[in-house]
């Protein structure tokens, strides 16, 4: 319980003195939405390359089934 007390004394006095410090706030306030959006644009990013590598994959899949149901007749010939 000591070191909950604790805890609360010292958000207590940092909220004291940020209250004299609006300027301090703001830039706080900025660099948390800044952070906020590059986690949110990363997020965004992965899912897309996901998303791409998925497909990409459904192709590889596709193609590797295609090939290999194709009859050796219809296969290219081979270079000398």
């Amino acid at each position: 319980m000591n070191a909950i007390g604790e805890t609360a004394k010292v958000a207590t006095g940092v909220l004291e003195t940020l209250k004299g410090q609006p300027l301090a706030v703001a830039l706080i306030v900025i660099n948390v939405l800044f952070l906020a959006t590059g986690i949110y644009i990363l997020r965004e990013v992965a899912g897309a390359q996901r998303t791409s590598s998925e497909r990409k994959d459904q192709l590889i899949a596709n193609l590797a089934n295609a090939v290999a149901s194709c009859p050796a007749a219809l296969a290219l010939p081979r270079g000398p």
